[in-house]
C-alpha cells in the first residue's frame, strides 16, 4: 500500500490557490519541519508531528497538543532532512514537500541534493512559491497535465537515461533541457536509469502522476 506523507518546511511556500489543484485529503501523515509549522498555519493545514531543533518557531507552538520531536541545534541533518526521514521511517513511500526554494542558495542546493538522494526511497513532489518539482527515478515516470506552452525544465544526473513525450524539444537530446515547453496538454518523462529532476511553473499546472512503472 502506498502511504503518503506531507512535509511543510521553512520559506514562503506556495500560494493556497495553487494547492486547490491537488487533493490534500489523500495524505496519511502531515509533518512540519521547525518553522514549516507557520506555513501550515498559512495554508490551514494541521500537522500531526513537528520535527527539528525548533530554533525558528514561535514559543507558543511548543505548547500545542501535537507530537513534537526535538533535535539539538548542532546536528548532522537539516530540519527538512529530519522531517523526510521521519515520514520514511513511518512507512511513507510518497512525499509532498511544501515550501523552501528561495533565500540562501546553499539552502536551496542542500534541498536539491537531499531530495535527489531521498528519491531513491520515495516519490517526491516539491512545491515552492513558483514551481512544481519532481524527482523521477529509474524505472518510473512522471505524467504531467498542464496548459500547452507551460514552461518545463529537465535536469538529469550525468549517468541518467530517460525519454520524453509531449514537449517542443526532446529533453533527452542534451545534457539538460532549460525552459522547454509543453507542446500539448499532456507530457511524459520516463526514466530508465539514474534520477531526473523535472521543474515546471505553478501557472498552467493541472495534475500529475508520479511513481508509475514504465510500461
Amino acid at each position: 500500500m502506498n502511504k503518503r506523507g506531507m512535509l511543510c518546511i521553512g520559506g514562503q511556500g506556495p500560494d493556497p490557490e495553487v494547492l486547490k489543484e491537488l487533493d490534500l485529503e489523500i495524505y496519511d501523515m502531515i509533518a512540519a519541519a521547525d518553522s514549516g509549522y507557520h506555513l501550515c498555519e498559512v495554508l490551514n493545514i494541521k500537522p500531526t508531528v513537528l520535527v527539528g531543533d525548533m530554533d525558528s518557531i514561535r514559543d507558543d507552538v511548543r505548547a500545542l497538543e501535537t507530537e513534537i520531536e526535538v533535535h539539538p541545534v548542532d546536528k548532522d541533518y537539516t530540519d527538512t532532512q529530519l522531517g523526510c526521514m521521519l515520514l520514511l521511517e513511518r512507512g511513507c513511500t510518497s512525499l509532498l514537500v511544501l515550501g523552501g526554494g528561495e533565500g540562501r542558495i546553499d539552502h536551496t542546493l542542500d534541498l536539491y541534493y537531499s531530495f535527489m538522494d531521498l528519491a531513491r526511497s520515495a516519490d517526491i513532489h516539491w512545491i515552492t512559491r513558483c514551481d512544481h518539482i519532481w524527482f523521477v527515478t529509474a524505472g518510473r515516470q512522471l505524467i504531467l497535465e498542464a496548459q500547452p506552452h507551460t514552461r518545463l525544465s529537465v535536469f538529469p544526473e550525468p549517468s541518467s537515461r530517460f525519454f520524453s513525450e509531449g514537449l517542443f524539444w526532446k529533453a533527452e537530446a542534451a545534457a539538460y533541457s532549460m525552459s522547454n515547453r509543453l507542446a500539448e496538454p499532456r507530457c511524459r518523462i520516463a526514466v530508465e536509469a539514474g534520477t531526473v529532476m523535472v521543474i515546471t511553473s505553478v501557472e498552467g499546472f493541472r495534475s500529475c502522476t508520479l511513481g508509475q512503472r514504465i510500461q
